[in-house]
């Protein structure tokens, strides 16, 4: 098999594939980490896609700093990374390691390991709306006067 000098050896699909580019990947274009603002979708990638509306949560309580122009909105790296950096002190146990659980979360449901179901673990139900057919019809009151007598 011959190549021409001009060739890259690449197939089409090889040659439009996207590449890594920097430490991040494809998440970013070359120098992003040196970025000072950024706009919505990429902020929703450096924090791992929390979600939009999550995201409008933290721009509208202050956590995240932001700012238009035009139509255009603008979140600080600098507050991304304050905000990542808050997460991870909290995450953080007594010892600096990283808490894999939230041991006071998990504390309610090891109190109920034997699988026994009680009232309190869960609230009461109000009748569905088949079983309040059931309960209206003639048949099943008298069903239940008999079950009383």
């Amino acid at each position: 098999m011959v190549i021409s000098p001009m060739s890259t050896g690449l197939s089409d699909y090889e040659k439009h594939q996207r590449l890594p580019t920097g430490s991040l990947g494809a998440r970013g274009p070359p120098g992003f980490e040196d970025r000072i603002v950024v706009r919505i979708g990429m902020a929703l990638k450096m924090l791992g896609n929390p979600g939009r509306a999550r995201l409008y949560e933290w721009i509208k309580d202050g956590t995240l700093d932001s700012f238009l122009i035009g139509r255009s909105r603008f979140i600080t790296t600098h507050s991304i990374k304050r905000l990542i950096a808050r997460h991870l002190a909290q995450a953080r146990d007594e010892r600096g390691r990283i808490k894999l659980y939230d041991a006071t979360a998990a504390a309610p449901r090891a109190a109920n390991a034997g699988g026994a179901k009680t009232s309190a673990s869960r609230p009461p139900q109000a009748p569905s709306s088949s079983s309040r057919r059931l309960m209206a019809t003639p048949a099943h009151a008298a069903a239940s006067a008999e079950a009383a007598r």
